[in-house]
């Protein structure tokens, strides 16, 4: 349904009346009630444009009148009434002959006045008056009408500039749940549609990520009239984006975790320095040590080195943000290398590349077999590819090894003593499954096996390899 706004059917019931009782001109008053005056609201005659905006007190002139008595008028021969207004004649130069007025209801208040000017084939008739007041009251309800409509859109404007002026995107939904209205903040936004998609069956105060961004909802829900005047429940959701806060909290969290590293690494890296700087200045000092004694601390202090440099390039890994430099290995040949000869290693498919940083997973799968070497006396390795994917198999586990590999994966570094390599929820078994993530990896718990999974590459349509990157 079109409803007209108030002013276009104030002119249309003038243009009407006009046309029904065939005058020259017409005007419609409405009141001021503030001013307690009658405005020239709507104005149809040759001199129209000069007396738009003219006003009347209440009581003067033939139109206040009938807004003060709320009667209709019938003036044959306006020269014969006192109470003309001749003074807009005077200054517009047309010629009132005969006049008729009605006054114009909403409810029982006057809120105006309808007057006719100079009947074109003769003089108003008391049959005209009671024409011109019936069609006045008729005009009531659709007075009304428009005047609830212009409020109706008055209210409208005012909430959308409001919702306009909020700087977070908004969108307004009717009680079905069609889109109303979106503000400049929503239409500025390139994934809007998305948005809007993905917000549809979320729940006040649910998260939405949607681009690299993420949003709070905030759902509620008010009562106000539709274009029809009928009264509808509406729903507001406000999108209130998180995404800096939660950047903020995860950049805290990596502050913390690299303060409380950073203090394990400091506190471990003692360990094997202790012995190395113990031994090494017994070696050193005049006294006189038999052969088999210094062969025994020289392979101490090899031991320690090497597990001084272990720790060392196991920091430098998890310390870099970059990940390091990617690049395209052959991980069967890795797995060969790193078994050499103890460890059972099957290589099904040949070859066996993944894109990812090859000094990282290397050292990840050496401290991993070193973990598992002081936890089961045998173990066997088997790699083999499938599609696009690469599964490395480790067997022969019992669940219960199987179970503490899995605890001491899920840890993360806030741990007192992070390189004890005497428990298994260590620093090592972290380090590795950190290390296969950021590779683009994936680790999976079986009753007696684990199987880690990397994306080797895809095909384009010629059949050519395409570089995975992660």
């Amino acid at each position: 349904m079109q409803v007209k706004g108030f002013r276009d059917t104030l002119k249309h019931i003038l243009d009407l009346a006009q046309d029904l009782l065939k005058s020259e001109a017409g005007t419609i008053f409405l009141l001021d009630t503030d001013r307690n005056e009658l405005v020239f609201e709507i104005v149809n005659g040759p001199k129209a444009d000069e007396l738009k905006g003219r006003r009347l007190k209440m009581g003067e002139g033939i139109a206040g009148k009938t807004a003060q008595t709320g009667e209709g008028q019938i003036v044959t021969r306006v020269k014969e009434r006192k109470d003309f207004q001749g003074k807009f004649d005077r200054a517009t130069g047309f010629k009132t002959e005969s006049l008729l007025t009605a006054p114009l209801r909403i409810k029982d208040r006057i809120i105006g006045v309808i007057e006719l000017v100079n009947k074109k084939d003769g003089v108003y008739t008391d049959d005209d008056l009671q024409i011109l007041e019936g069609f006045a009251k008729s005009a009531s309800s659709v007075l009304e009408m428009a005047l609830l409509y212009e409020r109706i859109e008055q209210s409208r404007k005012f909430l959308y500039g409001i919702i306009d002026s909020i700087p977070h995107p908004i969108l307004l939904l009717d009680n079905e749940g069609n889109i109303v209205y979106k503000n400049r903040a929503l239409n500025h936004l390139p994934f809007k549609e998305e948005l809007i998609k993905r917000a549809v069956d979320k729940k006040n105060g649910d998260t939405i990520a949607c681009y690299e961004k993420t949003f709070t909802l905030t759902k509620s829900s008010f009562n106000m009239r539709n274009e029809v005047g009928r009264m509808v429940e509406y729903t507001t959701l406000i999108f209130i984006e998180i995404t800096d806060k939660i950047m903020l909290a995860e950049l805290m969290a990596q502050k913390e975790v690299k303060e409380r590293f950073f203090a394990g690494v400091s506190h471990n890296l003692k360990n094997p320095l202790t012995p190395i700087i113990g031994l090494s200045q017994i070696l050193m000092s005049p006294e006189n040590l038999p052969d088999d004694v210094i062969k025994e601390y020289a392979m101490r202090i090899n031991q320690e080195g090497k597990r001084l440099g272990k720790l060392v390039r196991m920091f430098i890994s998890l310390s870099r943000e970059d990940h390091g430099s990617r690049n395209r290995f052959n991980i069967g040949d890795m797995l060969k290398r790193l078994g050499n000869g103890a460890i059972s290693v099957s290589i099904m498919d040949e070859p066996l590349e993944i894109y990812a940083n090859g000094e990282d997973i290397e050292l990840a799968f050496e401290v991993l077999f070193e973990t598992l070497k002081h936890k089961v006396s045998d173990f066997n390795v088997r790699c083999s590819g499938e599609d696009s994917c690469i599964f490395i198999t480790i067997n022969s586990l019992d669940f219960s090894i199987v179970e503490e590999l899995k605890r001491g994966m899920e840890q993360d570094f806030l741990i007192d003593n992070p390189f004890d390599r005497s428990n298994t929820n260590s620093a090592n078994l972290v380090f590795f499954r950190e290390i296969v993530e950021r590779n683009g990896g994936d680790i999976e718990f079986r009753n007696d096996c684990i199987k880690i999974k990397f994306i080797s590459g895809m095909k384009n349509n010629t059949g050519k390899l395409i570089e995975k990157y992660i």
